[in-house]
């Protein structure tokens, strides 16, 4: 039983890690495209990236999702 939670952790974690990757790189395109031209529109933006995590990573949703403004550097 401990292993199978474990291991269900381990698959959270995995897809939470590709999911952050997605949402970064798509962040990225967006501000070279100048799509991002206000601050406002960044946290528009990573509030929506936020409410998406909560809700594929429901066991994890309000740590994980609550600020993802430190994943981006902001050029």
């Amino acid at each position: 039983m401990i292993a199978s939670i474990l291991a269900s952790m381990e698959v959270l974690d995995l897809m939470t890690k590709r999911y952050l990757a997605e949402i970064q790189n798509d962040f990225e395109e967006k501000l070279a495209a100048c799509e991002l031209a206000t601050e406002a529109k960044r946290k528009e933006l990573l509030n929506r990236y936020g409410e998406e995590l909560k809700g594929k990573c429901a066991l994890r949703g309000a740590a994980a999702g609550r600020n993802l403004s430190f994943l981006f550097v902001m050029r």
